[in-house]
């Protein structure tokens, strides 16, 4: 994984909905020590090089980190000061900033406590986690009662109205009858209307067409992703408030599902 991928968001508008709860933190740090992403450490005000590293272990008290190369010009930074964690888990990038670090060589031991030979640093637990979608645009699950559909009214055809799996500031994928429309790649569908709940949220649009997938679609379906054009700007609020409200309940989701397995 190139290190440059491995860059932190600065966008304080586009982390602001992707600020973790704080009772996630250990949770998702396990995981992501599960996974063994790629993952790295900035020493904070240092133009240094990252050090690439591995979540080791969680514990109550915070968690360990290692790595395999030794940088000591950033090692120094780190043991001066604090870090900046960036890594990946899924299809989302992680980063936070470790309040404090302690450094220590790990020597190899007997059979029984062996371990790899590298620099360890023990952590403390991260005040804020953001969690940011990899996609060039944050992309959320509508569902329940923020579920969205689309109505739409191809040129001399019937109304079709088509769920919506997923949303993001720019663009809607949606989940329609094979053959219900005859479109394209480059197909713009001038009347369409994006609904949430019961009209609670109602947002006039065109589409273009930008993707066709019938590979990964149920039986009998088409998926297509589409750049959503709003047909008065005066809806851009409207529209940001569907997604934001979106995001929202995806959030709510993935925390009632975080404590059922608590």
């Amino acid at each position: 994984m190139p290190r440059k991928a491995l860059q932190p968001e600065l966008n304080q508008k586009l982390l602001e909905p992707c600020l973790s709860d704080p009772c996630q933190t250990s949770f998702l740090l396990a995981k992501i020590a599960d996974s063994i992403t790629p993952a790295v450490v900035f020493p904070e005000g240092a133009d240094t090089q990252p050090l690439s590293v591995k979540i080791r272990h969680v514990t109550s008290n915070g968690f360990q980190l290692f790595a395999n190369d030794d940088d000591p010009e950033a090692c120094r930074r780190l043991e001066a000061g604090n870090g900046f964690f960036v890594g990946f888990h899924g299809r989302y990038k992680i980063q936070f900033k470790i309040p404090s670090i302690t450094r220590h060589v790990s020597l190899p031991g007997n059979n029984v406590t062996k371990q790899t030979p590298g620099i360890y640093f023990d952590c403390s637990f991260p005040q804020q986690i953001w969690r940011i979608n990899r996609r060039e645009e944050f992309r959320a699950i509508p569902s329940g009662p923020r579920s969205v559909y689309c109505e739409v009214r191809p040129t001399g055809g019937r109304k079709i109205v088509a769920k919506a799996l997923d949303m993001s500031a720019g663009g809607v994928c949606l989940e329609v009858p094979d053959g219900a429309i005859d479109v394209a790649v480059g197909t713009v569908l001038l009347d369409c209307t994006l609904r949430q709940g019961e009209n609670v949220r109602v947002v006039p649009c065109s589409l273009v067409v930008r993707t066709i997938d019938r590979t990964n679609s149920p039986a009998g379906s088409v998926h297509i992703g589409c750049k959503v054009r709003l047909k008065n700007t005066a809806y851009s609020g409207e529209y940001q408030a569907m997604n934001f409200e979106v995001q929202l309940a995806e959030r709510l989701e993935q925390e009632e599902s975080r404590l059922k397995l608590v």
